[in-house]
């Protein structure tokens, strides 16, 4: 965990310690640590499945932060760089739910 003369530690930054943490709960993960001799602890943490906490957190954040967008965007329709955002948005959205065609469906039925 903390390195020796022949190894780096695996966690560098007490700020990484909830990573590790989630890490060690996985047979998985430990087993990598474990068998490896240069260990990564990132590449444990996706195998613990942490990215998919912090893919969630991202998308959470991203919809909060269009939620926000969308309380004032009608003030700029004229506005190019507003449409040019809106567009790299709605670029993202798009692949999003084409990755979860059934969410589209679910948001079309709804609007509908």
């Amino acid at each position: 965990m903390f390195g020796d003369d022949k190894h780096d530690p695996v966690v560098k930054e007490s700020r990484y310690v909830d990573r590790f943490g989630k890490v060690l709960l996985n047979k998985k993960a430990v087993d990598y640590l474990e068998r490896t001799d240069r260990p990564n602890l990132d590449f444990a943490y996706r195998i613990a499945g942490g990215d998919e906490l912090e893919t969630i957190e991202f998308l959470q954040k991203a919809a909060d932060n269009a939620e926000q967008a969308l309380s004032l965007v009608h003030h700029y329709r004229n506005s190019s760089e507003v449409r040019s955002a809106v567009k790299r948005l709605g670029a993202d959205v798009f692949q999003l739910l084409k990755i979860f065609p059934k969410v589209k469906q679910e948001i079309e039925q709804e609007l509908a």
